[in-house]
């Protein structure tokens, strides 16, 4: 629970602790109530999941968004027209993460979205930066990234955080991210 913990450290910070709750659960069975809520934010957790799942989760999503709401997702996408290409992917990248990864096409990411009641979208993806030093400076800070760096290259991660980079470096054409607003009419 460190990311509990560090989102209530900086729930402090700002001095609103106060007013937030924090839950641990699963992103695929969350516990609310029907039209609960004006947004929903989901960051790269879609991908992590297969498409039972995704599905699951983006009905839930649905399901629990006010009308009108929205629902802001960022996510990987593959940006080729070779279906053994992206099947490569697919398995490089769950090779090298203790996840099965599935990231689809731009297409199947906007037609699996209106498939689960969210008929219009707005959406912007572009080259992944994070996994390189001048990107990850840009998302975390020069302060988050020497953190991800120190805990990257320690000795049970240094591996893998390897592995990772050669990846994403080796389909860097074809790998994109993808920002989705999904609006809930």
């Amino acid at each position: 629970m460190d990311a509990i913990r560090l989102a209530k450290k900086n729930a402090t910070k700002a001095k609103v602790l106060d007013r937030i709750e924090f839950l641990h659960m699963d992103g695929t069975k969350l516990d609310f109530n029907d039209e609960s809520f004006d947004v929903i934010i989901c960051e790269s957790m879609l991908t992590m999941l297969n498409m039972d799942k995704k599905e699951q989760a983006v009905k839930g999503f649905y399901r629990m968004l006010k009308k009108g709401g929205k629902l802001l997702t960022q996510d990987i996408m593959t940006d080729t027209k070779n279906e053994d290409l992206a099947k490569q992917i697919v398995l490089d990248l769950s090779k090298e993460t203790t996840t099965p990864m599935l990231p689809l096409t731009l297409t199947v990411w906007h037609e699996f979205f209106a498939s689960c009641g969210f008929l219009e979208q707005e959406r912007l993806a572009g080259r992944i930066i994070q996994l390189n030093p001048v990107g990850m400076m840009i998302d975390e800070g020069f302060i988050g990234m020497i953190k991800i760096y120190k805990n990257a290259f320690n000795k049970e991660n240094k591996q893998r955080f390897k592995n990772i980079v050669k990846v994403f470096r080796k389909h860097q054409s074809n790998l994109r991210f993808l920002a989705n607003i999904s609006y809930k009419l």
